[in-house]
This record gives structure tokens, C-alpha cells and sequence, in this order.
């Protein structure tokens, strides 16, 4: 039964492909099969984080420009996999694994990636795997929707084969094939694997694409220097800030018992011009240097707009593995909390819109619109920022800040995070130890972001100086109006009287 519920419905994140049961009966008028590329590379690669691999390859390939489907491979260097269990819904070898920071533990994700690639193009999955001091044993996996089963094959001699000299010890090598994506999607995936330059022990990324290029994605040992490498670009100290929050202890009980902690990194571009993209990026990290080039052309999309409000991104990692963007975003407990928050007004500034209000054109992130809260807290023309702009008053939050990048990693245990929705795109709400930790975190990145750059944010201070200013200008503005309605009244009764 949840083989074909999986099969009709958009469960995990994967749309079902149209009513035609396989490509050839489909008509040149029907719409291509969705692509599954970037939810089945998605749950490949966090399978592969879970094993503790640090190196994890990734191959797309064609076998001509123009083909139908494209083969995804995804290998790591991990203790091996009970192949013929673990590819049975609802079967995982990690659900034991409560205190674990495992990505997947409900056997869901690996079953829809093999399910859906083989709907749409009638291929078998193949997975290769290699357990520590045993043979190599290769595997063919075919979905038997009408038997609601998953029939596992064992295939070959278990000779490992040259592109899988790395599983000399153990490991894993599972293939699968999905339906070409357009450029959109193709944009997309190469924007998720760059977000691994954000989290410091993520596994070092070796992607084959399908030009024939080979890209290495290292993760950034600091918060700083993975930004440069997910953005492509050299960034000044004065537009970063890192926090990192733990939950709160309630008395003498650990109320963080279940291991949460959220990490938070806030990169401010407000440059007049980008600096050279490859200074912070590797020679050969082009998918840093495309994500460069959206960021660019999104701002330059924007420049057109008045400056009374700035753009914010949000990345989102769970452990070690990004989250990837999707209709479900918006559900996400952190995208729905990021603009609620009582820290952003504490700077005077208003956070509106949603996630929803982005296309997921690149960059692909999640977009809010930050502005000033109130047009009479905008920052004085002080320290740095005094030269920005011209005329008189105060410099729009446009000038001011322009773009944010909100990076938000949640560290926890699988017990604290709970069930998640099949989509696996969004964290539940409800969790108070990650809205809390996230409130404190994105707070002191404020803080210090204010302490670095005079003029760009509002203190509390002066936030509280500005409104109680504004209270008594409005005070004294009435009291002028009620001396100057008592002046008019005493001088018509004097000429009444008269």
C-alpha cells in the first residue's frame, strides 16, 4: 500500500510524474516528467552525510546532449549498506539511532528517490556497496508498484569496478535515472551544493557535472570563509557575524537535555560595486562563482526599486546536510519565525513578506524585504556610511544595507526534532528550544553587526531615544493645538460678551 500511495501523491518533496504509466506511452503534447534531480540528489547525499563519509562524489551524466534522462551517481566512503533492507519503505538501518544527528531514520527518503526515478523512465536503480572486510556486492532495485514491494537483485561477480577503486575498505555507490532537468533546475542544484561551503563539518563534495567538468566543494573552516566560498567574493570582518545558542537552562535542569543548538551567520552586502568574485573562491569553484553571478543579477534586478527596503536571503541546514527549497518552505518553522522575531524591531527595522513571495529563480533562496520600521528610525548620516547618498535627513535602509544573508544551522538529535513531514523541506513548528536558541543567536549578530558598522543599525538606545522624541514632539504639538483652540474660544466669547 505505500508504494502506490507514495506513487500518486506529492509525498518527500517528489512530484508524481503525469497519469501515463511509463515516458514511451506519453504524447508529444503531454508535459515532460517532472524532473527529480534535485530531491533525489537531496536524499542520496544525506544518506551518504550519514555514514560519517568525509569525501562524498557526486556524478550527473548524459549519454548524448539532448537526452531524455540524465544518470545520477552518488558514492561514499562509509561502513556499507544492508542493501536489500534498506531500500524497503519504511525500513532503516538508522532508526536505533535515536541520540544520532542522522538526517534520515524513518526509510522513506531512498525509497521515493528509487520510486519516482523509475516511474519516470522505466530504469532500475543500481547500487554498489562494500562492507568492511567482505566482497563487493552489486544490486539491481526495481519498484513493483502493482506488489507493493521493492524487488532487490544482487547482479555481477562483486568485482568492483574501476570507478569504484575508493571502496577498497567500504562504502556505498548508488545510481539512479531521472529526467533531464531544464536550465532552471539544473541552476538550482548547483546553488544547493554550494550551500555545503557553509556547514564547517559537512564531507568535502566531488561533483562531475554533465559538461564534463569536475568541481570540488570544500567546506569553509570558519563561518567567514564559507561564505566567501558560497558567495564567490572577499568579504570585509564588518560584514559578517557569527552566534551560536544553546537552550536555556531552567533552574538547574539542562532544558537543552536533547542536545539543540541553533548557529547563526548574518553576511551584510551593502558594496557599491562587487569585488573580484574569484578572490574568494577556489580556482575551480564554479558553482561558488555561479551562485556570485545570480546574487549579482538579483541585485541588479532590484536597483531599479526605491532604497526604502533591503532583500534578505535565508539558507536553512539541518546537522550537516542544507535543506532544500521547495513549495514546502514556507511550512518551514524557521521561515515562518524569521520575520516574526522581536530582535529585528529592537533595531528598528520591519521584516515582512515570506518565503512564499519567491519564485526560487536564482539564487533560489527564500526572500524577505527588510525595511525601517517606522520612516523617522532610518540611521543617521554618521561614521562610514555619511558619504552614501546625497540630500538632507536620513539614509534609506537600501543604502544603508542593501542585501542580507541569513544562514541559520540547527544542531540536534533526532529525538528533538521529532517526526518531520514527509516533504522532509521544512522543520516543524512548536520546537521552543530552536525558536529560542534562533531569537538569542540572530541577536547578538545584530549586536555585532552594530557595534562594527556605526550607522548602519539603530541601538536599542537609540531606538527608545528616537520614539520617546517622536512621543514628545506629538506631545508638544498638542499642547501648541489646545493653547491655540483655548486662545480662539476666550476671544469669541470675549466678542460674544461684547
Amino acid at each position: 500500500m505505500s508504494l502506490r500511495a507514495f506513487a500518486t501523491n506529492p509525498l518527500g518533496g517528489f512530484t508524481p510524474a503525469s497519469s501515463s504509466t511509463s515516458p514511451q506511452s506519453r504524447t508529444s503534447s503531454q508535459s515532460p516528467a517532472p524532473s527529480s534531480l534535485p530531491q533525489a540528489l537531496k536524499e542520496l547525499l544525506e544518506n551518504a552525510i550519514d555514514t560519517k563519509s568525509r569525501e562524498v562524489g557526486v556524478r550527473i551524466s548524459s549519454p548524448s546532449p539532448g537526452a531524455p534522462a540524465v544518470q545520477l551517481e552518488v558514492l561514499d566512503l562509509g561502513g556499507g549498506m544492508d542493501v536489500e533492507r534498506s531500500v524497503q519503505a519504511f525500513s532503516s538501518t538508522k532508526a536505533a539511532q535515536e541520540d544520532s544527528t542522522t538526517a534520515g531514520r524513518f526509510g522513506i527518503g531512498l525509497t521515493l528517490a528509487i520510486l519516482h526515478a523509475y516511474l519516470a523512465t522505466e530504469r532500475s536503480a543500481r547500487i554498489v556497496t562494500k562492507l568492511a572486510g567482505s566482497r563487493a556486492r552489486a544490486f539491481e532495485v526495481t519498484p513493483d508498484v502493482g506488489g507493493d514491494r521493492v524487488v532487490c537483485v544482487e547482479v555481477g561477480s562483486g568485482v568492483v569496478p574501476d570507478e569504484l577503486a575508493p571502496l577498497h575498505s567500504s562504502g556505498t555507490q548508488v545510481t539512479l535515472h531521472v529526467p533531464a532537468p531544464p536550465p532552471s533546475a539544473s541552476a538550482s542544484v548547483r546553488e544547493y551544493l554550494s550551500r555545503f561551503h557553509l556547514s564547517p563539518s559537512a564531507p568535502v563534495l566531488t561533483v562531475g557535472e554533465v559538461d564534463g567538468s569536475v568541481v570540488r566543494i570544500v567546506p569553509g573552516p570558519t563561518p567567514v570563509r564559507g561564505l566567501e566560498l558560497y558567495l564567490g567574493k572577499k568579504l570585509r570582518p564588518e560584514q559578517v557575524a557569527f552566534a551560536s545558542a544553546s537552550a536555556r537552562r531552567n533552574g538547574t535542569r539542562a532544558v537543552n537535555e536533547n542536545k539543540v543548538a541553533v548557529e547563526v551567520s548574518v553576511c551584510v552586502d551593502n558594496d557599491e560595486e562587487d569585488e573580484d568574485e574569484g578572490e574568494g573562491a577556489d580556482d575551480d569553484s564554479s558553482v561558488a562563482s555561479s551562485v556570485a553571478s545570480s546574487t549579482a543579477s538579483s541585485a541588479a534586478s532590484s536597483a531599479a526599486a526605491p532604497n526604502t527596503s533591503a532583500q534578505l536571503h535565508l539558507v536553512r541546514i539541518v546537522n550537516d546536510g542544507p535543506m532544500l527549497d521547495g513549495p514546502e518552505t514556507p511550512a518551514c518553522a524557521i521561515a515562518k519565525l524569521l520575520p516574526t522575531l522581536r530582535c529585528w524591531k529592537r533595531f528598528g527595522l520591519l521584516v515582512s513578506g515570506s518565503a512564499a513571495d519567491d519564485a526560487y529563480l536564482p539564487p533560489h533562496l527564500p526572500a524577505f524585504a527588510v525595511a525601517d520600521a517606522d520612516a523617522g528610525l532610518a540611521a543617521p548620516k554618521t561614521g562610514t556610511h555619511k558619504a552614501i547618498g546625497a540630500g538632507r535627513g536620513y539614509l534609506p535602509i537600501g543604502v544603508r544595507i542593501k542585501r542580507l544573508l541569513v544562514v541559520v544551522r540547527v544542531r540536534a538529535s533526532q529525538s528533538a526534532l521529532g517526526m518531520p513531514t514527509l516533504s522532509k523541506s521544512r522543520l516543524p513548528e512548536g520546537n521552543e528550544k530552536i525558536e529560542d536558541g534562533l531569537e538569542r543567536a540572530l541577536m547578538d549578530c545584530l549586536v555585532e553587526l552594530a557595534g562594527k558598522n556605526e550607522g548602519m543599525l539603530l541601538t536599542r538606545r537609540q531606538v527608545k531615544e528616537k520614539r520617546r522624541d517622536e512621543r514628545d514632539v506629538e506631545a508638544a504639538g498638542d499642547a501648541v493645538a489646545a493653547v491655540f483652540r483655548n486662545s480662539l474660544d476666550g476671544l469669541f466669547r470675549q466678542r460674544k460678551n461684547y
